[in-house]
């Protein structure tokens, strides 16, 4: 469908190349904060936010090798450290498995 402009509306132009933050585990959302273009009218908010859910999938996010630590408390613990280079920006920094001491199964 067609939409029609209202002609009295402000004309409102954002920056749409801003970066995202990364995700907020709370929210589980991403948010990026665009700045207004120069060549928009004065009557438009000077930021804009955008929000969109956090990858809820791991194939876009790629996290260095990690070794199981010492067995506490009845568990193992591997922390892995997300590779910047090589993610998405929505992916969580830092990656935890468990498992039991006497277990070779993992959970996320």
């Amino acid at each position: 469908p067609c939409t029609i402009k209202d002609p009295n509306a402000p004309n409102c132009m954002y920056d749409k190349n801003a970066p995202w933050a990364p995700c907020d585990p709370q929210t589980k959302q991403v948010t990026k904060r665009m700045q207004l273009s120069p060549n928009s009218d004065q009557q438009c908010e000077p930021t804009k936010e955008e929000h969109k859910r956090c990858i809820t999938s791991s194939k876009k996010c790629k996290y260095g090798k990690a070794n199981w630590g010492d067995c506490v408390d009845g568990k193992k613990i591997m922390r892995m450290v997300i590779d910047d280079t090589a993610s998405d920006p929505a992916c969580l920094p830092e990656k935890v498995k468990e498992k039991g001491c006497n277990s070779k199964r993992t959970r996320d």
